[in-house]
C-alpha cells in the first residue's frame, strides 16, 4: 500500500512539492514496469480502422428563470450553509460528504428546477408524472429537444446519458410529448432484460433513443445501433463517460 499513495496523491492533485511529484512518477513509472509483461492494452485506433474519428461538440444551455433563480439563491439554503459549516469546522476533508452534498444540489438545479423539490433523503427517487409546465422550466430539457430533433433530420440514432434516474424520468416524458420513441436502461433495469432491451434498439430503426443511467450503461453494452451520444450531465470520474461513450 505504502508503494501507491504516492501515485494516487499524484493522479489526485494531492502531491505539494516537487520532491512528493518526483517520487508519485517514479513510483508510477516502476508499477508499469511490473505489470507491463501481464497487462495488453489494444486501442480502438489500432484494431478498428475503418470507424471514422469522433466529432465532439459541447452545447451550451441558459438557465430557466427558475433554475437562475435556484441557483442564485443556492448561497441561502441548507446545503450550502452545512458545507460552509463542516470546511470551517473540519477542513476539507472532513467536510467532503458536506460538500459533496452542495454540489450534488447544484447539479439537480443545471439539470431541472423541478429535481429541488422532491422529497430530501428519500433514497431513489422517480417521477411518475410531471409538474405542469415542467418542460419550460429546464434550458437543458429544451436543448435536448432541439437536439433529438436535429437527430432525426439527419437520419441519426442516439445514446442519452444521466446520472439522475429522476432527471430520466422527465427526458422520458419530454421525448414521449414530442413524439419520440425511446427505450430506457438504468439500475433498476433486471440483469436478465438488459440484452434484449440492446437488442431490440440495435435491430430497429424506428427508435429515436437509447436513455441510459451513466453507471448502469457505461459497460458491458454493445450499442452499435446509434451512431451519436448526448451527455446531459457529466459523472465525476471522466473515464466513466469515456467509457459509456465507447458502447
Amino acid at each position: 500500500m505504502s508503494n501507491t499513495k504516492p501515485v494516487v496523491k499524484l493522479q489526485a492533485g494531492l502531491a505539494e512539492t516537487d520532491e512528493e511529484r518526483k517520487r508519485g512518477r517514479d513510483a508510477l513509472d516502476g508499477l508499469r514496469e511490473r505489470i507491463r509483461p501481464f497487462v495488453l492494452r489494444r486501442l480502438k485506433t489500432e484494431v478498428a480502422r475503418e470507424l471514422p474519428p469522433k466529432i465532439e461538440n459541447d452545447v451550451f444551455c441558459q438557465l430557466s428563470p427558475e433554475q437562475a433563480a435556484l441557483y442564485q439563491g443556492f448561497a441561502d439554503s441548507a446545503e450550502a450553509k452545512k458545507a460552509v459549516e463542516e470546511l470551517s469546522a473540519h477542513g476539507a476533508d472532513g467536510a467532503r460528504t458536506a460538500i459533496l452534498a452542495a454540489l450534488m444540489a447544484l447539479r439537480k438545479i443545471c439539470n431541472h428546477a423541478d429535481l429541488m423539490f422532491l422529497p430530501k433523503n428519500a433514497g431513489r427517487q422517480r417521477i411518475g408524472a410531471p409538474l405542469a409546465g415542467y418542460e419550460k422550466r429546464s434550458g437543458k430539457l429544451e436543448a435536448l429537444g432541439e437536439l433529438m430533433r436535429q437527430c432525426r433530420e439527419g437520419g441519426h440514432r442516439a445514446l442519452v446519458f444521466c446520472q439522475l434516474t429522476s432527471m430520466l424520468d422527465l427526458i422520458e416524458h419530454d421525448l414521449t410529448r414530442q413524439g419520440f420513441t425511446w427505450l430506457r436502461l438504468d439500475g433498476e433495469t433486471p440483469a436478465m432484460e438488459r440484452q434484449g432491451l440492446v437488442d431490440r434498439f440495435n435491430a430497429d430503426a424506428t427508435i429515436d433513443a437509447f436513455l441510459i443511467s451513466t453507471r448502469a450503461g457505461g459497460t458491458g453494452l454493445n450499442l452499435t445501433g446509434a451512431d451519436m451520444v448526448i451527455f446531459y450531465d457529466h459523472d465525476w470520474n471522466p473515464a466513466s463517460d469515456q467509457q459509456a461513450q465507447d458502447r
